[in-house]
């Protein structure tokens, strides 16, 4: 099984690939982990992250999750499912409050550096991601209709897969 999951900042991507790792015994992929080198101050050149994106997908069981939508077409093609996260930006701000407040705490450990700046600049990211990157991304999934869900959380997934297999 592949599965691409793809939503904002505080959409509960990392939270739902967790649960099916879990319940499928599948290996996640964390986009941020092919674009992103230094903590989130480099990105990784375009060709590099095709290239490195290419092996991932070829593996069985996996769940690639991420925001990214401009050089993941490789996913796509090859997942089973593509789960859109169609979540409204005053929850994904909440979410995305509380989570860095519990890595604040030591509650979520992370090596991510977050500061005052770098969490108003996410928010800011995430409502400009809500009302000018949607649009774009379901552009790109436009091609892959027929297995791609808006979704809103885990069990309608859960309904999805066990409704298909």
């Amino acid at each position: 099984m592949r599965i691409h999951i793809i939503g904002g900042s505080g959409s509960g991507k990392s939270y739902i690939a967790e649960r099916l790792k879990n319940k499928y015994h599948l290996e996640i992929i964390d986009l941020d982990t092919i674009e992103w080198k230094d903590n989130y101050n480099i990105k990784t050149p375009i060709e590099t992250r095709k290239k490195e994106l290419k092996k991932v997908v070829k593996k069985d069981n996996i769940i690639v999750e991420g925001v990214y939508y401009e050089w993941i077409q490789e996913s796509l093609k090859k997942a089973d499912y593509i789960f859109y996260l169609d979540i409204p930006y005053k929850t994904q701000r909440n979410r995305i409050l509380k989570r860095s407040l519990y890595r604040k705490l030591g509650i979520y450990k992370t090596d991510r550096k977050e500061t005052f700046k770098s969490i108003k600049d996410l928010l800011q990211w995430t409502k400009d991601y809500n009302s000018t990157l949607q649009p774009r991304i379901k552009k790109v999934l436009e091609p892959y209709k027929n297995k791609v869900y808006n979704v809103r959380g885990y069990d309608e997934i859960i309904k999805i897969i066990g409704g298909i297999k």
